[in-house]
């Protein structure tokens, strides 16, 4: 045989096998595509759009149901689009109805039709289900029942005006109308498939929307779905999808980096040098999330000046560098930076150890300033200038006063937020005691037992995109959210301006006075942090619209991972075989 074409021949077969290898992967047929896997930590609670408002389940209902609108998660500014709406809708002359035109030719799951119908029939059954009381989002669709004590609800009827248009009527005008629509609670749901005075049960049920995603199967482990063959849009890429839960954060991202998961979002810094590093995982930049966290000051407890001096006492800089560790990006305003009129002007609190002492000391000199309950009290030889051992020694032995900081055990970041705010109110003379309680524990205070804390460290995140939505819920005397019991007249009247007012330049210039006002006069809290938004994922995924909402969605995805590749191991094993082959033939040979 002749060994020239022997050799070329092994040689042509090795080129043609690798060549393979990297067309195989490229443009690939949808059946020849692998699941897509995405990890987390948490899979859906409650899968009905009239009940769920945590951030799992409603990632988990995006999937599957569709609103009239949506965000743009692609744009900036979170810019609002038509989805089932046919267009933008109209406005009557007084803001209280609003006229949609409704796409065509589009079906649910189940084979039925979207139509006027399935709008009415959606809003109708989640009127009955918040006139029951029965939802833990009820304050979104009544935000003006203290304005309307007789008629709380926001929307007042659901009309057909033919097949494919409807008006929503209103109790009375409320400009963030457009936003409430693009909220989970408002997704349009099969009357076919949905019960209409029960909720859908999370492991029994399957939820039937419009969407790009089919529920196939619902654990507590894992969630199964598949492409809607029949989607009005065009047929998502990722044919088939699984949600997988992992215990803790290092199996999850262990396992996207060893390619048994193909994104996560959950992602810890120690990871990040793992991630880049990696020829087959891509880490996005981090983004400002449109969540805040925080830490409240009892307002009925703590006094203004006092609120005031601990803010100028925190070491913001190791929250964000040290604590964070490229997970926080500082907080400026109440309103995130994604948020509509958030105020780009006001700037973010800085660490002034002198000015605080400063404040503390006019305070406490000054009988006429101090709240019941707070005393004179006599600083001796100190200064706002005396050493930091001095004033240490202060807060020791007699100190300005004793407060007492609340965590939920089980977050390291906020253990470690508190045990730093402790180091650093001791160098203003105050003592601060730590606690830890179990979330259920905690929750339990930051809900309705306000009167137990002094200060308590929290959170909040968009349902949807507004400042009333931040600010309102927070900082409302009447709001069950508003645990730093802020009670401020001038306040309460720009917030009751900035939800009737429908100029857009005036409503903004309301919103921008609110946050000066709340940095700048009221200090009702201490800013903390803006949450960041970044993943981790496979390279065969693009087209992932990462967003400043944190929303999971994966429709716009391109997804082109094999269903079968060849292993390093098997590759090394192809070229074992063919030097083995050349040796044997050729070289045993001439031997």
């Amino acid at each position: 045989m002749d060994k020239r074409k022997l050799i070329g021949g092994i040689i042509f077969l090795v080129l043609t096998f690798n060549f393979g290898f990297v067309t195989a992967q490229e443009d690939l047929s949808p059946e020849d595509r692998r699941p897509f896997i995405y990890g987390t930590l948490s899979l859906a609670s409650n899968i009905d759009p009239h009940f769920a408002w945590d951030g799992s389940s409603i990632n988990f209902i995006d999937q599957i149901c569709e609103g009239l609108f949506a965000y743009d998660l692609e744009s900036e500014n979170l810019n609002i689009v038509p989805i089932l709406a046919a267009n933008a809708g109209i406005w009557n002359e007084n803001s209280t109805e609003y006229t949609v035109e409704l796409k065509r030719e589009i079906v649910f799951h189940d084979g039925s039709p979207f139509n006027a119908q399935a709008v009415k029939w959606s809003f109708d059954r989640l009127t009955s289900i918040l006139i029951q009381g029965r939802t833990p989002f009820a304050e979104l669709y009544k935000p003006l029942a203290e304005i309307y004590p007789t008629r709380p609800l926001l929307l007042n009827e659901t009309r057909i005006d033919s097949e494919y248009e409807v008006t929503f009527k209103l109790n009375y005008p409320y400009i963030p109308f457009l936003s409430l629509l693009c909220f989970s609670g408002s997704k349009i749901l099969s009357s076919l498939s949905t019960p209409i005075n029960e909720s859908l049960q999370v492991n029994s049920d399957v939820l039937i929307g419009t969407g790009p995603f089919i529920q196939q199967s619902h654990t507590n482990e894992r969630t199964q779905f598949k492409a809607n063959e029949n989607y009005w849009r065009e047929v998502p890429e990722i044919r088939e999808m699984f949600w997988i839960k992992y215990s803790d954060p290092t199996s999850l991202q262990q396992s996207l980096i060893g390619g048994d998961v193909h994104m996560s979002e959950i992602l810890t810094s120690d990871f990040y040098d793992k991630f880049e590093s990696s020829e087959e995982i891509e880490l996005s930049e981090p983004i400002a999330s449109a969540s805040i966290s925080f830490i409240a000051m009892n307002n009925d407890l703590i006094s203004l000046p006092l609120r005031k001096a601990i803010t100028y006492a925190v070491n913001y800089s190791y929250i964000i560098n040290q604590i964070g560790q490229g997970s926080f990006m500082q907080m400026t305003s109440i309103v995130p930076p994604s948020i509509t009129y958030h105020n780009p002007n006001v700037l973010a609190p800085t660490m002034n150890i002198t000015h605080a002492r400063k404040l503390l000391m006019d305070h406490f000199t000054n009988q006429s300033d101090l709240l019941p309950g707070e005393t004179i009290i006599d600083f001796g030889v100190i200064t706002p200038t005396s050493s930091d051992e001095d004033w240490r020694n202060f807060a020791e032995n007699t100190p300005i006063c004793d407060l007492n900081y609340t965590y939920n055990l089980g977050s390291k970041n906020r253990e470690d937020i508190g045990f730093l705010l402790k180091d650093n109110l001791k160098s203003v003379g105050i003592d601060l005691q730590i606690t830890g309680v179990t979330f259920e524990q905690y929750f339990l205070k930051i809900t309705g037992n306000f009167h137990e804390l002094e200060l308590f460290i929290a959170g909040w995140g968009a349902d949807y995109n507004d400042p009333s939505n931040f600010i309102n819920p927070l900082l409302k005397n009447t709001s069950l959210s508003n645990g730093a019991q802020v009670n401020d007249p001038y306040l309460e009247q720009l917030m009751d301006a900035g939800l009737l007012e429908s100029n857009s330049t005036l409503r903004r210039d309301i919103y921008y006075e609110i946050q000066d006002y709340i940095s700048n006069d009221l200090f009702p809290w201490i800013h903390l942090y803006y949450g960041v938004v970044r993943i981790a994922h496979s390279t065969w995924l693009s087209n992932y619209p990462i967003n400043s909402l944190g929303y999971v969605y994966f429709y716009p995805c391109s997804w082109q991972a094999p269903a079968k590749t060849i292993s390093s191991f098997n590759l090394l094993l192809f070229f074992t075989i063919s030097l083995g082959t050349i040796y044997f033939i050729v070289i045993r040979k001439r031997k």
